[in-house]
C-alpha cells in the first residue's frame, strides 16, 4: 500500500469464529459505497485473517469469502419482478447459476 492507514486487530479476549468474521464483513461492506468505481474518494478495506484461507479457497461467491477487499455489492430493492435476481429483506441477490 502505497498510503493510507492501517488497522491491525490482534490478541483478542474472544475467539473470533468464521460466522463472526463474515458478519463483521458484512457490517463494514455498508461503509463501501457501492458506485464507488466512479469516485475519486473511494476507499478499501481487506481483511486478512490467514487461519480462514483453505476453506475461502472452497468457497465459490466472494461474499462466502473472509478474506478479501470488502465489496457493497447489495443493491437496494423495488420489490418489483426481477429478472437477474431475488429480493430478500429488501435487497437483490444474484440467483445462482
Amino acid at each position: 500500500m502505497n498510503h493510507g492507514t492501517i488497522i491491525e486487530i490482534s490478541h483478542l479476549r474472544d475467539t473470533w469464529d468464521r460466522s463472526r468474521i463474515l458478519k463483521l464483513k458484512q457490517s463494514l461492506a455498508k461503509l463501501i459505497n457501492p458506485n464507488q468505481d466512479n469516485d475519486s474518494n473511494n476507499f478499501i478495506i481487506e481483511i486478512v485473517a490467514k487461519d480462514e484461507l483453505k476453506v475461502d479457497a472452497l468457497q465459490r461467491e466472494d461474499i462466502n469469502k473472509v478474506n478479501g477487499i470488502v465489496k457493497n455489492q447489495r443493491l437496494f430493492c423495488l420489490c418489483e419482478p426481477l429478472l437477474f435476481g431475488r429480493c430478500h429483506q429488501g435487497f437483490v441477490q444474484p440467483i445462482p447459476p
